[in-house]
């Protein structure tokens, strides 16, 4: 009898004691995460910096390699906002170059990507953007609803150039359709937006970076 309780008591201290490792071995695997994340994190940010520098630096080999590495690592981190910033570089880059098909694909990509995350500013930046296209082709409908759309992301945040750019395009679109009130009234609206902006520069109708 006093064998087995002492075999007993030996069972209990092992268990208890490999309980214990099992815990210290969970807590070090939590601590070497939570270690990696801000880590990865930073990778994937510098990631981002520098496809962004290549597209601006124009060199389209670099900057599609340097874009789509920081796609995979956004992909990989779960991160909605990195892989939304992808999407607008290659939108960026395509409408650089003209090719439109292509841009307005991309923006619609970062604008769903940035938009399930509750991205007002960048969502109505990329509504503006596909605006903007529509606006080329004389898809002036289509192009005056995104813009009212993007107006009404922007106008709580005080976005005062992207709002300028909204209100202008607007009366762009009503001088090509002749409505030369509308056009004037949204150029005035520009024009009190432009007051607003801090560092004032020439602006020309363009998408939005």
């Amino acid at each position: 009898m006093a064998n087995l309780t002492h075999i007993c008591l030996n069972f209990k201290i092992q268990s208890s004691v490999t309980y214990i490792l099992l815990i210290a071995i969970m807590l070090l695997i939590c601590f070497s995460c939570n270690d990696k994340g801000p880590k990865l994190q930073n990778s994937n940010t510098a990631l981002l910096k520098s496809a962004y520098d290549h597209l601006k630096s124009g060199d389209s080999l670099l900057f599609k390699t340097a874009n789509k590495k920081a796609l995979q690592s956004s992909v990989r981190l779960r991160d909605t906002s990195g892989i939304a910033e992808t999407d607008w570089n290659y939108a960026h880059y395509y409408a650089e170059n003209e090719i439109y098909d292509s841009a307005y694909y991309y923006y619609y990509k970062s604008f769903k990507a940035y938009e399930s995350v509750n991205d007002h500013y960048h969502t109505g930046k990329m509504l503006y953007n596909m605006a903007f296209i529509q606006s080329r082709f004389n898809d002036y409908r289509e192009s005056e609803e995104k813009l009212f759309q993007a107006i009404t992301k922007l106008k709580p945040l005080q976005k005062n150039t992207s709002l300028y750019r909204c209100y202008n395009l607007l009366g762009s679109i009503y001088m090509d359709i002749e409505d030369y009130d509308n056009s004037i009234n949204f150029h005035n609206i520009s024009l009190e937006y432009l007051k607003k902006v801090d560092q004032k520069k020439t602006f020309r109708s363009r998408h939005l970076k």
